[in-house]
């Protein structure tokens, strides 16, 4: 009897300028960088002035208010706060291992930067904004107007993120899914 194991796999498609959805995402690529910034102030502000660090449960109360935070949408809001979350714990991990092994590094890690002004930051929207059924793929948040398209995933959808490549995005959509687990001797034989 083989084991079933749970992987996680992408699949992209590119999204070029003349596609239905490049300037719906390129806005909303632009609003999760505002977020991302705006974030990115708050943590900044509060750990220079403190010495404290705000979670994202936080920062996201403190911007439910903000424009930014409302232009993005609630949910795709969330994703960007937790991404800039991590840059920052990514930040103090790097400090901790820099006080102990100064030598790794080139020098001491340094707070995670802003974004550039007109620049665009990935936007993500989480598995209850789309939907992955019978080998279609739906945006059911309200920007997109419901888009669909064919796909080969399949499986439990976790996200789908639209990530920024200079003159196109990338569209990647996130699933979990079950494949049978490989014997030791035919993975060797790989």
């Amino acid at each position: 009897m083989r084991k079933i194991k749970k992987v996680i796999r992408c699949e992209q498609q590119f999204i070029k300028k003349g596609h239905p959805l490049y300037d719906i995402v390129d806005k909303h690529c632009f609003y999760s960088k505002n977020v991302y910034n705006q974030a990115n102030y708050l943590l900044r502000q509060e750990f220079t002035k403190n010495k404290c660090y705000l979670g994202a449960t936080q920062v996201q109360k403190l911007m439910q208010s903000m424009d930014c935070y409302k232009e993005c949408g609630s949910q795709a809001a969330q994703k960007t706060i937790q991404m800039v979350d991590k840059a920052w714990k990514s930040y103090f991990s790097a400090i901790k291992d820099w006080k102990k092994y100064p030598s790794k590094y080139l020098g001491m890690p340094k707070i995670p930067k802003y974004l550039n002004k007109d620049g665009r930051q990935v936007f993500a929207l989480k598995n209850v904004q789309c939907s992955l059924k019978d080998g279609s793929f739906r945006i059911s948040y309200k920007p997109f107007n419901q888009y669909t398209v064919k796909t080969h995933a399949q499986g439990k959808l976790m996200q789908c993120r639209f990530v920024p490549r200079g003159s196109h995005y990338v569209m990647e959509i996130v699933y979990e899914m079950e494949v049978p687990e490989c014997n030791e001797q035919s993975e060797r034989i790989a």
